[in-house]
């Protein structure tokens, strides 16, 4: 899949979930789940920060895995600000490159960053761009496990239930 057509993808679920995550009671947004981190908002920080993180890395800037503590933000509009500014920093490095571009190697990965974990040093543009994706839509899924846990139904996340199209 060309990974361009799955972060449009993404793009197009994200703001449809945000908005229904705005529905949420926000005391569910901000109860402690003892997930991955302690919130739903932390846990949506945490993507944000992730994001920012492997942009830097292709950007070639010394990655920041933390901007944000995930206890720092206390409403979801906050938090959605900061994904908002992560994603449009995405594609702001995307926007120019051509298949070629997206075959560049980054790097070096600081391998002993505990988040990110790399099995190498160096990875391309679109390895970095599909993992992103994967490990937005993988934290998606436990902020909805965590709504489920307080049973708060949360919104949906499945393509189909979007009817996105990505061809």
């Amino acid at each position: 899949m060309d990974v361009r057509r799955f972060l449009a993808f993404s793009d197009s679920i994200s703001e449809r979930w945000w908005d229904s995550l705005a529905r949420v009671p926000a005391e569910a947004l901000r109860a402690n789940v003892d997930f991955s981190y302690f919130t739903p908002l932390g846990i949506l920080t945490h993507v944000a920060n992730v994001e920012m993180a492997w942009a830097d890395v292709i950007a070639g800037e010394p990655p920041e895995w933390e901007r944000h503590k995930p206890t720092e933000f206390t409403g979801l509009g906050a938090v959605r600000s900061f994904a908002r500014q992560a994603r449009a920093r995405t594609h702001g490095l995307v926007a120019s490159l051509d298949d070629a571009g997206l075959l560049r190697l980054c790097g070096p990965v600081d391998p002993t960053h505990a988040e990110s974990r790399p099995a190498r040093s160096h990875y391309t543009v679109e390895e970095i761009l599909f993992h992103i994706l994967t490990h937005e839509h993988l934290h998606r899924g436990e902020v909805l496990a965590s709504l489920w846990h307080q049973n708060v139904e949360p919104p949906p996340s499945n393509y189909v239930d979007y009817g996105t199209k990505l061809r």
